[in-house]
């Protein structure tokens, strides 16, 4: 037994998101057509290059009307998944459209996959990103006080690690979805070997082991059909992000599945919809 009573065929099918999804192509060819639909409503994104890799560019949606007071808009900030071997800014646009006619900016940020790059540097990248955005925020019309952040799967994981870390201060609130948040077992199942984790690197990376006060809001939320170990993680990191002394919030939404439970962010009128949008603000 490697971890928790599990085997190593255990650990793979614990931490396999389509084990327990219905039509998971379906899913992800619903994020390529909902994205190009985004596209095809607001326009096409500014392409914003943050660092010199391939994948280092954001797509940028500017709100859809003027921040309150001058101040520009908030933005959400979207962090996709794919167990960080997998995935794309391209695909990441299908959320732009509840938010920004709402006034809301949005940012899907490109980064670089592994096995080409280790873990370390995939979450310095997204750092890197946040850290771009919060300095052309002036430019880009949006407020830097009120950057928040999103992401689902390993997306989630990520986002928790740079709310968690030096651009802490960066991040006005952050929305895990689906998310792994302590890597020991993940570095366990087949997910560790293109990532190269040991107990050593899977500790460093796992936002868990980096919690105190003074973290920004947090909202947990998962699928109703995810796997046991999904489920479990999700509710482990809220109850420790709350004891930590921050606010954290946790959610099951309902018949949903990991791959199309993304979708609930942008529907105001699901708990998950409806947490990201107290979250953020006032928008007028």
């Amino acid at each position: 037994m490697l971890y928790r009573g599990m085997d190593r065929a255990a650990l793979d099918r614990a931490y396999s998101p389509s084990s327990t999804a219905h039509d998971m192509s379906g899913a992800l060819r619903e994020w390529t057509v909902r994205s190009e639909a985004a596209r095809a409503l607001l326009g096409r994104p500014r392409e914003l290059r943050y660092g010199p890799a391939g994948r280092q560019v954001v797509d940028f949606f500017p709100a859809g009307r003027p921040g309150r007071g001058g101040k520009g808009a908030p933005l959400l900030v979207f962090l996709h998944g794919g167990y960080w071997i997998e995935g794309s800014r391209h695909d990441s646009a299908f959320l732009a459209p509840s938010f920004v006619p709402r006034g809301v900016a949005y940012a899907a940020v490109g980064y670089p996959l592994a096995p080409a790059a280790g873990l370390d540097e995939i979450v310095a990248s997204c750092e890197q990103a946040v850290e771009f955005l919060h300095a052309r925020a002036r430019d880009l019309g949006v407020d830097a006080d009120r950057v928040h952040l999103c992401g689902l799967s390993a997306g989630a994981h990520l986002a928790a690690m740079v709310a968690t870390g030096r651009t802490a201060h960066r991040v006005r609130g952050l929305t895990a979805v689906s998310g792994v948040y302590d890597l020991r077992p993940v570095a366990l199942s087949y997910v560790g070997e293109p990532l190269r984790l040991d107990a050593v690197s899977a500790t460093r990376n796992s936002p868990l082991h980096r919690l105190r006060a003074g973290l920004p809001p947090l909202v947990t939320a998962y699928a109703e059909h995810d796997t046991g170990e999904f489920v479990r993680q999700s509710a482990e990191f809220a109850g420790a992000w709350q004891n930590a002394g921050n606010t954290g919030l946790l959610i099951e939404e309902a018949g949903t599945h990991h791959f199309d439970v993304v979708h609930r962010c942008g529907d105001p009128r699901s708990a998950l919809g409806a947490a990201i949008l107290e979250q953020i603000g006032d928008t007028s």
